[in-house]
């Protein structure tokens, strides 16, 4: 495949082509772990308190977590179910696993 950049093309071997491709998936997986995971914080909070509030994580944690949940989204993952479900079930795994545990907390 050829790319062109200020007037210069740039070729790329499939090899190439794909880990860039594999590589913007995990962070377009990495964006959306994010998001579902403080949605889903949020509705706990809301649930349980009766009001959410603005939630961050700690940046400690935060790669370590994400990644953890974007293993465990594409090992879930199912052509025949959406992606909003497939995160949502993995968001409600990881929020009992995180609950069992005693509450051990990656947020801010």
């Amino acid at each position: 495949m050829e790319i062109l950049r200020d007037r210069r093309a740039i070729q790329l071997t499939d090899a190439e082509l794909e880990a860039a491709y594999r590589e913007k998936e995990l962070q377009y997986r990495m964006q959306d772990a994010k998001q579902h995971l403080l949605e889903a914080v949020y509705q706990t909070v809301e649930e349980k308190y009766g009001r959410g509030f603005e939630v961050s994580l700690d940046p400690e944690w935060e790669e370590d977590i994400l990644q953890t949940l974007v293993d465990d989204f594409e090992q879930e993952f199912d052509c025949n179910v959406s992606e909003n479900q497939v995160w949502a079930n993995v968001m409600e795994q990881f929020m009992r696993k995180n609950d069992a545990k005693g509450g051990v907390s990656p947020w801010k």
